[in-house]
């Protein structure tokens, strides 16, 4: 933990390099071997207090990190600099929960308090994508493959069908607070407020 700007850690991130990201209440680390190297405000982020984390390559096969603050900014880190989202209209000043690769030059963003977003990074445009979901608080977002979203709210569990969010009815969920949720090629896991459960 030597070199991590602070010890609350909000969310992690392996680059195409191989190099592991934590983001921190305090700015950003990257590891360096034994150490981290901490990155923060003096670097060209828009805040300190980052929430979320996403590898990505540029149309030059660039790695880099996009990270996701408390404040709602967003901001793509290369080489050890960041370079903050301008868009034609802001998106909401709300928490950034999590951020995925989308369709091409886009990725999916989502807050706490201010939904689900498309943001098209050449366009400089954010789309909402909240028909269907009865609360814009969403606490964690993942895709199950091939673009299949599933959203974690306090409300439930929704998946996105075309351009919709439809409840995922099973049982273990009725009733519910979906905190987490983390896929991989063996299904997705679903962290509760009352444990969790394999989907």
């Amino acid at each position: 933990e030597e070199g991590l700007p602070s010890a609350s850690v909000n969310a992690l991130c392996e680059d195409h390099q191989g190099f592991l990201w934590v983001a921190t209440d305090q700015g950003l680390a990257r590891s360096a071997g034994s150490r981290f190297d901490a990155f923060g405000t003096d670097q060209g982020a828009p805040a300190t207090e980052a929430t979320a984390l996403m590898a990505a390559r540029t149309a030059l096969s660039e790695s880099v990190v996009w990270a996701g603050y408390r404040n709602g900014t967003v901001a793509v880190w290369n080489n050890g600099t960041a370079k903050p989202l301008t868009l034609a209209k802001p998106l909401p000043t709300h928490p950034v929960r999590a951020l995925l690769p989308g369709p091409q030059n886009s990725f999916w963003l989502a807050s706490r308090g201010g939904g689900i977003w498309q943001v098209d990074t050449s366009a400089q445009q954010a789309i909402p994508w909240n028909q269907g979901l009865p609360t814009l608080r969403i606490n964690a977002l993942v895709d199950q493959g091939k673009g299949r979203l599933l959203a974690a709210t306090d409300s439930g569990l929704f998946q996105l069908r075309g351009k919709q969010w439809a409840k995922v009815i099973q049982d273990g969920l009725n009733g519910k607070r979906i905190l987490s949720l983390h896929a991989d090629s063996l299904g997705v896991l679903v962290g509760t407020n009352a444990g969790y459960l394999e989907l």
